[in-house]
């Protein structure tokens, strides 16, 4: 977030903080009471990956896709639904 807020002209902070809740069990938690443990941790964010990782998943989308292994149970998987796609496709049952 804090290189998108960055993109769109806003002045962003390095730190960020994370707010982790925690059941605390010793203070009631088996009479049905739930009482929590806040803990407010910071963290120096790190925006300086963000624009090769952006331009390696554009490479990614626009790479061709691989041939499908014989033994690889997905493949099968995707090719049988794809053929069936197309199959219901063709006889009208196909996006209704």
């Amino acid at each position: 977030y804090q290189w998108l807020l960055q993109q769109n002209g806003f002045k962003v902070s390095s730190t960020g903080y994370f707010l982790f809740a925690k059941v605390n069990k010793e203070a009631g938690f088996e009479k049905g009471l739930l009482s929590f443990d806040l803990l407010l941790e910071p963290m120096e964010g790190d925006r300086s990956w963000v624009d090769g990782a952006l331009v390696a998943a554009r490479k990614t989308l626009d790479a061709a896709l691989p041939a499908a292994a014989a033994e690889c149970e997905y493949c099968a998987y995707v090719q049988g639904a794809a053929a069936s796609d197309d199959l219901n496709l063709k006889i009208g049952k196909g996006n209704d």
